[in-house]
């Protein structure tokens, strides 16, 4: 063994190690929960916009209402609090 790689060292490198692949992999776990409530958001808004053109505004409301309640934070939650106003518009309903 080399003067540089110590037993000290070793160890030292060892825990540096592992904590770079901690962080790493709480990254990479944030990122792809990120993704899937993107993607169910999405999902969820897909449907209430259906019900909206289906003509069920009252219906309508509340799952634009369980979008930005479940993935607050999301642009699917951003667009379903546009949804809820315009689909209140829709039903002559002017007070927010």
């Amino acid at each position: 063994m080399s003067a540089f790689l110590t037993p000290e060292r070793l160890k030292m490198l060892g825990i540096g190690a592992v904590a770079v692949a901690v962080v790493g992999g709480g990254f990479w776990f944030a990122k792809v929960t990120g993704d899937r409530k993107e993607s169910f958001a999405a999902a969820a808004l897909e449907q209430a916009r259906n019900t909206a053109e289906q003509g069920d505004m009252g219906k309508a409301v509340q799952e634009f209402e369980r979008v930005t309640a479940q993935y607050a934070g999301t642009g699917a939650s951003h667009e379903a609090t546009l949804g809820i106003a315009q689909a209140r518009l829709v039903a002559g309903q002017a007070e927010l």
